[in-house]
């Protein structure tokens, strides 16, 4: 189900919206530094740019919000938390109004855990007929900084996830990896990179688990690469969702694109 599906026409609207689960990496090694901050500061400020984004997104003139998207934050190390959203999908406004929780880096690395829970997730969305009918594909946003050291490999499982789909196409897959250490040829310029296309990971990246998340992760879908050339990004379409974080303009690039489904 890994194959480039030029569906995904269906734009998220305040009777539509899209539906984001965003899984991050809260283990220890969040804790270590990149370009002088802890990694989990990074992410926390690209989870914030995203979400004022989403809230901007929504709204119809200066005072008349209309939510177009809902997410799910889901939390893992050891173990999994979803309590950040009350273990279901929440406007992005609710959460925002909520205030911004603090990630506290602790523990070991169960992927396959965090992946089984947000797999659960899906399912039970996808049982409401609206979304299976006139909502945008739900995405899934897996933000990491190293490979599982508990639970096994996560990529069963988010095989099971890719062949989920409703009306609009399967659900999609991406995955950031932090790490200043991780690339062949560091990115120079953010705003020209085109993207990994299929057939780069064996000269893109050091690290073998970057490649495994890399054949994890979906296909840029066209409507996915217009609405980041608005924003100034020139990922191609078909593209892998497979962002390398070794700064933070990397990082927001990711979080960019996990919300970059068509809107009106």
């Amino acid at each position: 189900m890994d194959e480039y599906h030029e569906e995904y026409s269906i734009p998220a609207t305040s009777d539509s919206p899209s539906h984001i689960i965003y899984l991050l990496d809260a283990s220890g090694t969040m804790g270590n530094d990149l370009d002088g901050r802890p990694r989990a500061r990074w992410l926390e400020e690209a989870l914030e740019y995203a979400l004022d984004n989403m809230i901007d997104r929504s709204l119809k003139g200066a005072d008349v919000y209309r939510p177009r998207y809902r997410i799910a934050v889901i939390t893992y190390s050891n173990n999994v938390d979803d309590s950040l959203t009350g273990g279901k999908f929440v406007d992005v406004k609710e959460f925002w109004d909520a205030g911004m929780p603090e990630l506290k880096p602790d523990g070991q690395t169960n992927t396959k855990a965090a992946f089984e829970r947000a797999y659960q997730l899906l399912v039970d969305l996808l049982k409401e007929p609206e979304v299976q009918k006139d909502c945008p594909a739900p995405l899934v946003c897996h933000v990491t900084d190293g490979e599982y050291n508990v639970g096994g490999t996560p990529t069963p499982v988010v095989d099971k996830i890719k062949g989920l789909r409703n009306r609009d196409g399967f659900v999609l897959v991406q995955n950031l990896f932090i790490s200043d250490d991780l690339l062949n040829s560091p990115i120079r310029d953010v705003n020209s990179w085109p993207g990994f296309m299929p057939g780069d990971a064996a000269t893109a990246f050091k690290n073998t688990y970057a490649r495994t998340l890399f054949d994890m992760s979906s296909s840029l879908p066209d409507s996915y690469a217009s609405v980041l050339a608005d924003e100034g990004f020139r990922l191609k379409p078909g593209s892998r969702m497979m962002y390398p974080g070794q700064n933070f303009d990397l990082i927001r690039l990711a979080f960019a694109a996990s919300m970059s489904t068509e809107f009106r």
